[in-house]
């Protein structure tokens, strides 16, 4: 199953003032929720209690997902929604 991944537009804004590389970063990053979810980037479901499958959700879902980039770990701040979706709030 293939997912929706939007950027919030608060942060879509913020990237515009990124060197090239981190963008392709993000991009790579993107790429990987859209083919994955939030497992493709090693979300464990067992570590997020009372998390319904992703199929299952009837409202939204903040999830904080550390990841790893070139500039070290950063927090990728995901809304995960109903039908599959997810909005990138932020990378802080």
């Amino acid at each position: 199953m293939s997912w929706s991944v939007e950027l919030d537009v608060a942060f879509l804004e913020a990237c515009d003032a990124w060197p090239n590389s981190q963008k392709l970063e993000l991009l790579a990053l993107l790429r990987v929720l859209a083919r994955s979810g939030p497992e493709g980037l090693g979300l464990i479901r067992s570590e997020w209690e009372g998390v319904p499958d992703w199929t299952q959700l009837a409202s939204p879902v903040s999830l904080p997902l550390p990841v790893h980039l070139s500039t070290g770990w950063k927090t990728l701040a995901l809304d995960i929604l109903p039908g599959h979706r997810i909005v990138v709030a932020g990378l802080g």
